[in-house]
C-alpha cells in the first residue's frame, strides 16, 4: 500500500522537476495541497492516463510546477532554513509536563 520509491519524488522536486505523486502516500503530505500533479487513486488507469495527457499537452507549463513545487519543499522542509528553525522554536518554548 506504500509507494515503494517515496523519496523519488523528493529527489526529483529538489532538482526542480515536477513529478506526478500519488495523493496521501508517503512524503506526498509536504506536497501543497493543490499541487495540480496529484495522482488521486493509482489504481485509476483512465485518470492517470488523463493525467499524463495532460502533462504531455501542457508541456510548456511544466517547468513552472517543477519550480514552484521545488521552492514550496524549500521553504518547508529545508533542513537548515525551515526544520531546524521550527524545532529550536519549539525546544525554546516548551513547557515541562505537568506531574500530579
Amino acid at each position: 500500500h506504500e509507494e515503494p520509491f517515496g523519496y523519488a519524488w523528493l529527489e526529483a522536486a529538489a532538482a526542480g522537476l515536477p513529478v506526478l505523486v500519488t495523493r496521501g502516500r508517503a512524503v506526498a503530505d509536504a506536497f501543497r495541497s493543490d499541487y495540480p500533479l496529484f495522482v488521486h487513486d493509482r489504481d485509476d488507469r483512465a485518470a492517470l492516463a488523463a493525467l499524463l495527457t495532460w502533462c504531455v499537452t501542457h508541456r510548456d507549463a511544466l517547468p513552472d510546477i517543477g519550480v514552484t513545487l521545488r521552492r514550496h519543499l524549500h521553504a518547508t522542509c529545508d533542513t537548515v532554513s525551515a526544520v531546524h528553525p521550527r524545532y529550536l522554536d519549539i525546544l525554546e518554548h516548551a513547557r515541562a509536563p505537568r506531574v500530579a
